[in-house]
C-alpha cells in the first residue's frame, strides 16, 4: 500500500502497481486496475462484476455511478486540498 485515505463512507488505498480499492462501510468494494480499461465492482454478498471505465458513469446500476461519484468527489477534494497546502508554504 502507498496511500491511503480515510472518509466517512470509505477507505481508499493506492497499491504499489497503482492499483486502486475502495472500500465502502457497507462491504462495497470498487477496484480499478492499474492501466486497465475496466473495474470490478464487489457488492455486499461478494459477486463479482466487471464493467468498462467509460461507460461505468452510464451504467443502469444507479448504486455504482453514485459510489463512482463519490469516489471522483473526494479525490479531486483531496487534490485541491494538497494544492493549496503546497501554495501556503
Amino acid at each position: 500500500m502507498v496511500k491511503w485515505l480515510r472518509t466517512s463512507q470509505t477507505i481508499m488505498f493506492t497499491l504499489s502497481n497503482k492499483t486502486m480499492q475502495v472500500c465502502f462501510k457497507d462491504h462495497v468494494e470498487i477496484i480499478i486496475p492499474n492501466e486497465e480499461e475496466y473495474l470490478i465492482y464487489i457488492n455486499n454478498k461478494g459477486e463479482k462484476s466487471y464493467y468498462l471505465l467509460f461507460e461505468a458513469l452510464y451504467n443502469p446500476n444507479l448504486e455504482i455511478t453514485k459510489r463512482l461519484i463519490y469516489i471522483r468527489d473526494n479525490l479531486i477534494n483531496l487534490k485541491k486540498k494538497n494544492l493549496q497546502c503546497r501554495n501556503q508554504k
